[in-house]
């Protein structure tokens, strides 16, 4: 028999107050925040029993697991975004384009004076910049790099301004004209693709 609605607060206050560290915990704080975890824990504290014990237990294991593979993967596009940087950085000084140069020993005119204005926009550079723009470009694990061309244009579009922009999916939902919610789906929906993908 379920206890009544005060009991149930009264249990809630007390398991607070025993346990200050968890409630203070930015793990605990998150798996509250979804409504159906909130009532798996309530459910657990207010009508303790085996069945209700095992499901707090296996719905805060899914949520930890989450946590944990998002940060890998947050870390991990992180690295290679960092990696690939650096090498394209050190490319460039390596093999700099001088178009300030004098054009035939002429002072007054330079190089990038005899390109047409119209070609300037396609110059390689600023194609290869445009590169930039997929998260592919810049993946070097292959496990990795499989897993997200498993994905949609737009989840990889999310994956990339999230892990690699650093934006928030209110701040993405802008950018891409679209809803919070389903910017949340899709971000959620790709990182459940390539944790199976993944395998870790």
């Amino acid at each position: 028999m379920s206890n009544s609605l005060e009991d149930c607060k009264i249990a809630l206050e007390n398991f607070k107050t025993s346990n200050p560290g968890l409630y203070n915990s930015k793990v605990f704080k998150s798996y509250i925040l979804d409504n159906e975890n909130k009532k798996t824990f309530e459910q657990a504290i207010c009508n303790p029993c085996k069945a209700s014990i095992l499901k707090l237990e296996e719905s805060f294991k899914k949520h930890y697991f989450n946590i944990r593979f998002t940060s890998y993967l947050s870390t991990s596009i992180h690295f290679n975004a960092v990696n690939f940087d650096k090498k394209d950085r050190k490319e460039k000084s390596r093999n700099q384009l001088i178009l300030n140069n004098a054009y035939n020993d002429d002072p007054n005119l330079s190089l990038v004076e005899m390109i047409p204005e119209q070609s300037r926009s396609n110059c390689p550079e600023e194609a290869f910049e445009d590169q930039l723009s997929n998260i592919e470009d810049i993946i070097e694990r292959q496990d990795l790099f499989d897993a997200v061309k498993q994905l949609t244009s737009n989840q990889r579009e999310i994956i990339k301004l999230a892990y690699i922009d650093g934006l928030k999916d209110i701040e993405i939902a802008n950018k891409l004209s679209k809803s919070q919610q389903a910017v949340s789906k899709s971000h959620q929906k790709a990182l459940l693709i390539l944790r199976e993908l993944i395998g870790e």
